[in-house]
Order: C-alpha cells, then structure tokens, then sequence
C-alpha cells in the first residue's frame, strides 16, 4: 500500500477482514519490513461498525510518517518511544 500524504513507499501490506460479525486489521508484511504496522480489531453488529486500532511507525520512519499517523487518529509516543497513532469508532 501507498498513498500520497507519505514519501514512503510502499508502505507495506495489510488485510481487512471480516468474519461473521467480527472485524480484524492486520499487517501482512513482517514487522521488520513494514514502514507502517497497522492492527486492530472491531465488530459490526445491527448495521453499527466498532473499532480500535493502532498504526505504529517503523524505527527510523518516524519523522516521514508523522502527518499521516496525525491524520489516522491521535498521534502518541509508544512505550518504546516509537511514533503512534490511536483510531477508534463506534
């Protein structure tokens, strides 16, 4: 995946899926290899969607990431001082 608002490319590979009602965001590519690692989980219950997730940059991409973690959701430090963004809805 790539996208316009980063210099970085690509980004790297993620799945969307939904089994029954349950939702999952995951990043295909190894964490070593991704630019952006993206997980979460949500669900999807009487036409209503519910989600939690986080994008985590990679070590070293942080500065080429940070407006587009700031546009995914609420940019933060993780605990290991990596650039991060939080999303949730529902």
């Amino acid at each position: 995946m790539q996208t316009a608002l980063s210099t970085v490319k690509p980004l790297g590979s993620y799945r969307l899926s939904l089994a029954g009602s349950t939702l999952k965001l995951e990043t295909l590519t190894t964490v070593t290899e991704a630019a952006l690692v993206l997980t979460g989980t949500g669900d999807l219950r009487q036409g209503r969607a519910r989600f939690q997730g986080e994008a985590l940059a990679a070590v070293g991409r942080e500065a080429a990431l940070a407006n587009l973690l700031h546009i995914i959701g609420q940019k933060q430090t993780s605990t290991d001082q990596r650039l991060r963004s939080t999303l949730a809805w529902g």
